[in-house]
């Protein structure tokens, strides 16, 4: 598989963009030794929401995971403590992830030691934030880069990250006819949007 470090998800509202950030995170936690996370928002307030809702609900619904936050086994998978805070989570396999925000300084996520950085709700960040805090990487031989939010104006740090990417689209396979359907204006997104959720254009049947 190609190794790809940066990833920017532009997505709307209710999507499950935070759901499945904090999926990937807990998969990266549980199947990597000693990887280390840094999770990134504007607020405070957003931070500890997202800690509270996401992370630590898919930590207690994961087995491994809560596992591997055992007491017992503190210290006989690494040296690393085990944590269990709204700012830090910690494993006894020494991964673990800090949990910070930077809306207007970059100062509370300096010299802070990851691998991969999760900068959520990226349009509401400074661009100039970004570089500063990404030195956090410097020393790492993965250096993965995640930035996801939702795309408010065409003016804000996101749709400037959005520009320099590849610009791959969103899109849904139906299970019945195999169409592909994209959600966009030029795939007529308005047409596919029922009621009870999203159908294919062609055979109309639900999407998943």
């Amino acid at each position: 598989a190609e190794y790809v470090p940066e990833f920017i998800y532009i997505c709307g509202r209710q999507t499950g963009k935070s759901l499945n950030l904090s999926r990937s995170e807990v998969l990266d936690l549980l199947s990597v030794p000693e990887i280390q996370l840094l999770y990134v928002a504007p607020l405070q307030s957003q931070t500890q929401r997202y800690s509270t809702l996401y992370l630590n609900e898919a930590i207690r619904s994961c087995e491994l995971a809560r596992k591997l936050q055992a007491k017992d086994l503190e210290g006989k998978l690494s040296d690393s403590k085990i944590m269990q805070a709204v700012g830090h989570q910690s494993f006894a396999n020494g991964s673990g992830i800090q949990l910070t925000y930077a809306k207007t300084s970059a100062d509370r996520a300096r010299g802070i030691y990851a691998d991969r950085i999760d900068f959520d709700e990226i349009q509401d960040q400074l661009v100039d934030n970004i570089p500063v805090i990404a030195e956090s990487l410097t020393s790492s031989k993965w250096g993965v880069r995640k930035y996801t939010g939702t795309a408010k104006t065409v003016d804000n740090t996101i749709e400037k990250f959005w520009q320099k990417s590849c610009m791959y689209e969103w899109v849904m396979r139906c299970d019945g006819c195999n169409a592909w359907n994209i959600p966009n204006m030029d795939g007529n997104v308005l047409d596919m949007i029922q009621a009870d959720g999203m159908h294919c254009l062609e055979c109309g049947k639900l999407l998943n």
